[in-house]
């Protein structure tokens, strides 16, 4: 179904009534003792939902009506159904005006077999929703693939049916509720309280769905049928996706048949229950480590079950599966060789893991390997025999060609990098071999390319953009055609070019998204009231702390928490004073930027954000600094590629907790840190003293946020917290980064006072 009518926009109740402005109404299909109505008022199409006839004079039906429209008039998220308003309808009865979706069912669209970015961004959608509504004390408590509608314009989430949804302020149906295939184990159980887990374990469930085995572990923990053992919320979830993508994007590919082979040799000579197991070796694991062998394992069956139930029934011809089996041994030794990274710099973990999961996989390839020449015929039997065509059998030589791949990127620099490929097979000689690559997925030979160097076989990608994701497919073209393999993705390095370092500034580079990066101020930001003076601090460790509950405008000290949007310009909040906060009061709405919710710091003239002010020590002049996005701590924390890897280590410097964060061009050789890019470590894990601060890692870039505290209507309470640009619905976006976690979320109010960071782009 396509409509051109638009659902979007405000509305009032008058717009909303039906009184002489309804021109359609079509009685939906409904489950359940709810009844849906599409219908058009004014020229745009709305749901209405309300009671079917026997359920409308039923009191208890009544009320869940009207708690579901309650609860749905607190959400407004671009991936959850919008109520505009409630009504009574002349057949209907009472209802809730909805926004209509032109859109299908989840399954519905993993049917039309989606690409993996599709699906991803459903996945996203979804994390992004679900976060939400549990901000606001909310639970679904029946999702499952018929609530969450995807749009056929963008392919965008929409969760609908909030009819068993719950708040704890709510003691109409708190019994058990939802469908029985997503219900959470604790959700069918009379009694039992039940908290945001239980959604997520329903998200596992359909994770599953979108992904049954990029994500395996993550949906596997979603679903633990103990709460406890699932993720805490769905920022937690977030964060799992956010590294799992960025292992299997980012880690190093080093030596890929080398070690294949040297794998299966050490296998056949050497079985693995041989390789040194001892208790000190099992006790200096991690406890991902002890789980990377099984997790291999489980890779290889699952990669090797379809073709050897295929060979089982015979239909396909010999060569075509032997063909199938050659290219998927190779793309499983490509993964192993990637987990076996992941034993960092420990050469017998390493070893004893490659010699396991090499033996496992090479029992399972024999055992498909029989039951192909066991169960297949052969195509070349076949047409000697005349029982297939000439074009068939051309057909078919194609399809078991040489099976080819690009193998990982090596010698990456901010403009360019080395590839090469591998090539399989007996039937590529005198074709063309070659790598071609692109910004953009599955480049061909239109894209940049270029033939293998004949001595080396490598191919020297030059002039490409500092901190840029490509995607690189080795190619074998001859008369008959071009054969792709599949495509491997790296990133540039991002430049180290600075030039002068600007007043106030520290003197390396930090990406905060692909293609752009900042250099950060060299301390948090300070005001003196009386003077109306702002500074950077005069150390990255310097902190205030209790004085800040002095603030005022006659306070002649400094300050350095700030409630959202208090740069001291009047650009439309009533409190735009850096003095102002909850001191005065706990409404957000005094702290709206440019007197709006929705508005940014940097929206409109900008002047809501602390960077517009001229900084004394900073350049002294307007407009130089700005405050960084949500999205941008996020890439820096989590995204962004360096040369070392490292990004952030939490840390205590001259006595102060805080996190610590690596410049792009951050050598690991440089400062021995332990647990970096560990959100979940505490910050003694690293106690660096203030003269190795000030001689090695200030000097080489390093940036320290301190645990500056945060300024509420109780006091000051010890916390990480940094304010960001970035407006929520109804909070502001904060980072906060305690001893056993990071992350950003807009929580608390907007009037707490938080620190503030701020950084200045390099063009």
């Amino acid at each position: 179904m396509t409509d051109d009518i638009s659902t979007s926009g405000p509305l009032n109740e008058a717009f909303l009534s039906a009184d002489e402005v309804q021109t359609s109404y079509e009685p939906m299909a409904s489950r359940g003792f709810n009844q849906l109505v599409k219908v058009k008022r004014q020229g745009r199409w709305f749901m209405l939902k309300g009671l079917k006839p026997e359920f409308q004079r039923q009191t208890v039906y009544l009320e869940l009506l009207k708690k579901e429209y309650e609860l749905m008039v607190q959400l407004d998220h671009p991936n959850i159904v919008k109520a505009y308003a409630k009504d009574v309808d002349e057949e209907l009865g009472p209802c809730i005006v909805m926004e209509y979706i032109d859109g299908v069912t989840l399954d519905q669209f993993l049917e039309s077999e989606p690409s993996k970015e599709a699906r991803r961004k459903v996945v996203d959608q979804l994390v992004d929703a679900l976060a939400y509504i549990h901000s606001k004390q909310i639970l679904h408590r029946d999702l499952k693939p018929s609530n969450i509608l995807v749009t056929l314009n963008g392919n965008n989430v929409k969760i609908i049916d909030f009819g068993l949804s719950d708040a704890d302020d709510y003691a109409i149906l708190k019994q058990s509720a939802g469908t029985l295939k997503y219900m959470a184990p604790e959700q069918k159980k009379q009694g039992q309280k039940i908290d945001c887990r239980a959604d997520i374990y329903a998200f596992g469930l359909l994770l599953q769905k979108l992904f049954p085995h990029r994500y395996h572990r993550i949906a596997s923990k979603c679903t633990y049928e103990n709460p406890d053992c699932r993720y805490a919320d769905m920022e937690l979830v977030r964060k799992a996706l956010e590294r799992n993508d960025r292992l299997q994007r980012a880690l190093p590919f080093v030596g890929l048949l080398l070690l294949a082979t040297l794998c299966v040799v050490l296998a056949l000579k050497k079985p693995a229950a041989t390789i040194e197991t001892s208790d000190d070796l099992v006790t200096g694991m991690t406890a991902d480590q002890r789980k990377y062998p099984e997790e291999a394992e489980w890779y290889i069956n699952t990669m090797l079950k379809p073709i050897t139930d295929e060979a089982k029934q015979g239909r396909e011809y010999r060569e075509v599966l032997l063909a199938r089996l050659s290219n998927t041994s190779a793309e499983i030794k490509s993964k192993l060789n990637e987990m076996s990274c992941l034993y960092q710099n420990d050469d017998q973990l390493q070893l004893a893991f490659s010699s396991r999961v090499a033996h496992h996989q090479q029992q399972l390839e024999k055992w498909s390997a029989e039951q192909i020449n066991i169960h297949c015929r052969s195509y070349k039997d076949d047409y000697q025999k005349h029982h297939l065509s000439q074009a068939a059998y051309d057909s078919l030589e194609w399809l078991v060609s040489p099976i080819i791949m690009a193998l990982p990127v090596t010698g990456i620099t901010d403009t360019t990098a080395q590839g090469s490929m591998d090539v399989t097979g007996n039937h590529y000689d005198g074709m063309e071999t070659g790598l071609c690559w692109g910004m953009l997925h599955n480049p061909t030979l239109k894209s940049q390319h270029a033939c293998c160097e004949p001595k080396t076989g490598v191919v020297v990608m030059s002039g490409l953009k500092p901190n840029t994701t490509y995607f690189v497919r080795a190619y074998l073209s001859g008369s008959v055609g071009v054969i792709y393999s599949r495509e491997v993705a790296f990133s540039t390095l991002p430049s180290d070019k600075v030039g002068m370092v600007p007043e106030g500034a520290l003197p390396k580079l930090f990406s905060v998204s692909e293609g752009k990066q900042v250099l950060f101020s060299k301390g948090n930001l300070q005001y003196q009231a009386t003077t109306k003076t702002w500074r950077f601090a005069e150390h990255q460790y310097d902190v205030i702390g209790k004085d800040n509950e002095r603030i005022s405008e006659t306070y002649a000290g400094w300050i350095d928490l700030f409630g959202w949007a208090t740069s001291g310009y009047d650009h439309g909040a009533v409190n735009y004073q850096p003095w102002s906060g909850n001191k005065d009061t706990k409404s957000n709405a005094l702290h709206w930027a440019y007197g709006d919710a929705s508005y940014n710091l940097y929206d409109e003239t900008g002047q809501a954000d602390w960077g517009y002010n001229a900084i004394s020590n900073g350049g002294n002049q307007e407009g130089l600094w700005r405050t960084p996005r949500k999205e941008e701590w996020l890439y820096l924390l989590f995204v962004r590629n360096t040369a070392s890897g490292v990004r952030f280590a939490k840390a205590v410097v001259n006595g102060v907790n805080g996190l610590v964060l690596l410049p792009d061009q951050w050598q690991a050789t440089t400062y021995q840190l332990n647990s970096v890019n560990m959100a979940e470590m505490n910050y003694t894990n690293n106690v660096i003293s203030l003269a190795d601060w000030q001689q090695v890692l200030e000097p080489a870039g390093a940036v320290f946020l301190p645990v500056g505290g945060a300024r509420t209507i109780e006091g000051i309470f010890e916390l990480g917290a940094c304010q960001t640009s970035s407006a929520g619905c109804e909070d502001s976006f904060e980072l906060l980064f305690g001893a056993d976690d990071i992350y950003l979320r807009a929580t608390g109010h907007r009037g707490d006072g938080l620190s503030v960071r701020l950084v200045r782009d390099v063009e």
